[in-house]
């Protein structure tokens, strides 16, 4: 595995996987966190989970990777009474998944993999850090092997999951935390795959550009892993691509939506990530035809790779020729995140 991009389980994630290249879509294994919706009811995760696995029928192959976790549900939600990780590991019986704990987790979550492990028969299992948990290995380490210990598997996963990473101060404490994690662990057990993790976009898209704006910001994630890899080349870069981790689908009516929504172009070049905003889509003269605009923005940049680089940037080059539909937010983001996955790829 070269690379694992960090997505949610959604139609356009999946399609974005789905239309890369093959050479690459062989290369990279995906982890995906079931998306959390703002409802919180327990009909709004099964709706969820069924929708989920529904695309994962069409748009994915029953013997190919990946990682699943339900990291941001709450654990107080039950779906018949049932741990929400255990009705989602139970519907994906068929699949090549590989499950995740954590420090911190609640044991339904552990006794969840257990239940479907003595008919399944997993091969292996991630272990997923936040920061909070990689601050001091020593304070955890026999939490870590107490936890490892029951289960019957022999082959683990670490995951430095650096959530979103607000500047390059606590990028440095970030790569401090898992260098010494890292070093203090060695005779600890080894992990068959180490990855690092990240993002360096907000969840409130505010925060970082006002409508009708431009900004460049820094890919902390990226430079996390290049100042550890030196030292550790066993490990294997993954980020969120161009969506934050703390993201959720909102709970509001779709036309309100449609009144605060701007068209959200992201590229990313080498650390950096440029990110366009336009204005309202229904305020706007331009409505939707923003898209265009945004479009060709990047295809006249000198940092545009070209519209045979992947299927990413010729959709960005299409649009910007003003001939097509400038299409929706929802398949932009599908394009967006195929065209990053596709120069991380490429170029990592």
């Amino acid at each position: 595995m070269k690379y694992c991009p960090f997505l949610k389980l959604k139609k356009n994630e999946l399609l974005a996987l789905k239309e890369l290249e093959p050479g690459i879509n062989s290369n990279i294994v995906p982890f995906f966190d079931l998306p959390f919706n703002q409802n919180k009811s327990a009909d709004s995760v099964l709706h969820t989970i069924n929708t989920g696995i529904g695309h994962l029928d069409r748009h994915w192959k029953k013997d190919k990777q990946f990682y699943i976790d339900t990291y941001d549900i709450p654990d107080k939600i039950r779906i018949k009474n049932k741990h929400v990780y255990l009705v989602l590991l139970n519907k994906l019986k068929e699949y090549e998944y590989i499950p995740v704990i954590g420090i911190n987790r609640i044991q339904e979550h552990n006794d969840a993999i257990l239940t479907v492990d003595a008919s399944k028969k997993i091969s292996k299992i991630a272990i997923r850090l936040t920061p909070d948990d990689f601050d001091d290995f020593d304070l955890i380490k026999l939490e870590l092997s107490e936890l490892k210990k029951q289960f019957s598997v022999k082959k683990f996963d670490l995951i430095f999951d650096c959530r979103v990473i607000i500047n390059s101060k606590r990028a440095n404490e970030l790569v401090d935390r898992i260098r010494d994690f890292l070093s203090d662990s060695k005779n600890s057990g080894q992990y068959e795959r180490t990855l690092v993790t990240g993002s360096s976009i907000f969840a409130n898209f505010s925060e970082i550009i006002k409508p009708g704006e431009y900004v460049k910001i820094t890919q902390h994630e990226r430079n996390i892993f290049n100042s550890l890899i030196g030292a550790n080349s066993n490990l294997i870069y993954s980020d969120y691509c161009i969506i934050s981790p703390e993201y959720s689908d909102a709970n509001i009516s779709s036309k309100i939506i449609q009144k605060v929504s701007t068209p959200k172009l992201l590229y990313t070049e080498n650390d950096s990530i440029h990110i366009f905003r336009g204005k309202s889509l229904t305020l706007d003269e331009r409505g939707r035809k923003q898209y265009f605009d945004l479009a060709k923005k990047i295809a006249k940049s000198n940092y545009f790779r070209g519209k045979d680089y992947g299927v990413g940037d010729r959709f960005i080059f299409e649009r910007s020729l003003e001939l097509i539909n400038p299409s929706d937010q929802g398949t932009w983001y599908r394009k967006l995140i195929n065209c990053h996955i596709t120069y991380i790829y490429k170029t990592h």
